[in-house]
């Protein structure tokens, strides 16, 4: 019996030796990969300039043909169009064209174009944390019950986002109170198609808020599959990815998707994002120079985009990366000085060494001086 208890434990000991025989090289491949990952997230960093240089290209394009347009309803389209592809780069111009907009509609005497313009702003207020004005527009000064069905579905999809932006960043501002995101989101998924790309973003929602990961996983990767890198959705559809891999306890697979947003942001000259700052906070304790370097980009790019939610969530990060590098900054002086004070001791034994050395040699060749020389007495003397 006793053999038999001692074989099994030899046996259970193997077993744990081998799983973590195993887990080691697996561990280390995925450590490559992600360093791979982040040396490929280095490059579009490092050419960031010139994605910011053809999106400044294609909006002075826009503005041309919205400048040297004669009919208003070409100019509103125009501008609405520009008001979309600055809504992610820069706040100052979306709120300027989306106002410009307004004043186009209102003396056109056109109301769907206006409240479809007042819908954006408010939208545009609520996802850069400007939660007061967004409130005051979207609750407070649009006629609901004057809203055509298209207009009801694109406020109804604004006031999801502005409840779900709210409630992951209450502690910004004094609590609104405004419905919950749940019932827009059953609202919403009964008017939109079903299976389209907005119902199928609602339905990633809805799982992930009944915790069922895997299936919110499986439609996160459907909706991924339908775009490319160099389209904006790619970027909030990865995010997404990366919050469920987090909930599933994939951390690898969470950096992995950040990775990959943070680099469509970069693709699409994206100035408001969240991956990059995830990035740095998520590689801090391994890459400090890495961290502190990424974090000051997003910084750069919140002051560009110049709205109140981004630097605000950056600077309740930036704080712990300026100590951790601070830290390491102490931590490396200290390492120098410990290692010019050695070099200093062992530069100090070294002269003594060779100071002895050279003592012990002038005293052994005068002994031998000294014995060559009795040695001739001794011979003339014989």
């Amino acid at each position: 019996m006793k053999r038999y208890r001692r074989s099994s434990i030899l046996l259970l000991l193997c077993a744990v030796a081998l799983v973590t025989a195993c887990g080691s090289p697996a561990r280390r491949a995925q450590e490559r990969a992600t360093r791979r990952m982040l040396n490929e997230l280095d490059g579009y960093v490092s050419a960031r300039h010139v994605y910011v240089a053809s999106k400044l290209e294609h909006l002075d394009a826009l503005r041309k043909i919205a400048g040297s347009a004669k009919d208003p309803a070409l100019r509103y389209e125009t501008e609405m169009q520009i008001a979309h592809e600055c809504f992610s780069f820069t706040f100052d111009s979306t709120q300027h064209y989306l106002k410009r907009c307004q004043s186009i509609a209102r003396s056109m005497g056109d109301k769907d174009r206006y409240d479809r313009a007042s819908i954006q702003l408010g939208h545009l207020y609520a996802k850069a944390g400007n939660y007061m004005e967004a409130y005051n527009l979207l609750y407070q000064q649009i006629d609901t019950a004057a809203l055509s069905e298209e207009r009801k579905t694109q406020y109804l999809l604004a006031l999801y986002d502005f409840s779900m932006d709210l409630s992951g960043n209450s502690g910004m501002v004094e609590r609104l109170n405004i419905p919950p995101a749940a019932p827009f989101r059953t609202q919403l998924m009964e008017r939109l198609p079903r299976d389209s790309e907005p119902w199928r973003s609602l339905l990633r929602d809805e799982l992930f808020s009944q915790e069922r990961y895997a299936s919110a996983d499986s439609v996160g990767r459907l909706l991924l599959s339908g775009c490319k890198p160099d389209q904006h959705s790619y970027a909030i559809y990865a995010y997404y990815l990366s919050e469920i891999a987090e909930r599933m306890g994939r951390s690898s697979e969470r950096m992995e998707w950040l990775i990959r947003s943070a680099q469509s942001d970069i693709l699409n000259a994206v100035k408001d994002y969240a991956s990059l700052t995830m990035v740095a906070q998520n590689i801090l304790d391994d890459d400090v120079d890495r961290s502190f370097r990424y974090l000051r980009i997003a910084e750069e790019d919140a002051i560009f985009y110049n709205a109140k939610l981004r630097p605000w969530q950056i600077s309740r990060f930036m704080m712990e990366v300026e100590d951790a590098y601070a830290e390491r900054q102490e931590r490396q002086r200290k390492n120098s000085m410990y290692a010019s004070i050695l070099l200093a001791v062992l530069t100090a034994a070294l002269a003594l060494l060779a100071w002895i050395f050279i003592v012990r040699s002038r005293k052994l060749a005068r002994m031998r001086e000294e014995l060559e020389e009795s040695n001739r007495q001794l011979a003339r003397a014989n």
